[in-house]
């Protein structure tokens, strides 16, 4: 029985990679990627056209799919938008938007660079994150430098790991589509 498992689930990632390495078409191909690492959080960032500090964060996040490996590195700013409702679960009262910026950047050194509007919900009692985002990729290089764009989806949560609340682990997906020129 866990061979038939182990053969279907190989035989699964292995359509998915077709598809997403697929020809040189002008169709977009879909793709899905799992992400775990660590989120580090509350770093300041010093504005010099306001001289006011602003709270961003850094993602290192490393990756597996259909793509294959990578590493995923998120620039983070909180914004002044605020969340529609019903956008946080219950239980998740703190909630922002942010904009960031992710590169993920894959074994032989090839990167999708991308743009991402994220809500961030707090859970203040466990400091547990929920985390989802609608993006597009802007570029790429190497085996990406014809991607034009695409849209993607975010979803992980995050799990304190440090007393001050610096680090989370966090698990999710992204999903979605590349446009090639």
């Amino acid at each position: 029985m866990k061979i038939i498992l182990r053969c279907f689930a190989v035989t699964c990632l292995m359509l998915f990679s077709v598809s997403a390495f697929g020809d040189n078409d002008r169709r977009s191909k879909a793709f899905v990627m799992f992400n775990a690492g660590t989120l580090t959080v509350s770093i300041m960032q010093f504005q010099f056209d306001k001289f006011e500090l602003e709270p961003i964060s850094i993602i290192e996040e490393r990756s597996i799919g259909t793509l294959g490996r990578a590493e995923l590195k998120t620039f983070s700013q909180v914004t002044d938008d605020v969340p529609l409702p019903g956008e946080c679960p219950d239980g998740f009262p703190i909630q922002f938007v942010t904009d960031d910026a992710t590169v993920l950047t894959f074994h032989d050194l090839s990167q999708l660079m991308g743009n991402v509007r994220t809500v961030v919900c707090i859970n203040p009692v466990s400091g547990a994150q929920w985390v989802r985002g609608e993006g597009h990729w802007a570029s790429g290089s190497r085996r990406f430098a014809k991607v034009t764009g695409g849209e993607f989806e975010v979803s992980s949560t995050a799990t304190p790991q440090s007393a001050n609340g610096q680090f989370y682990a966090t698990v999710g997906a992204i999903t979605g589509r590349l446009e090639w020129q």
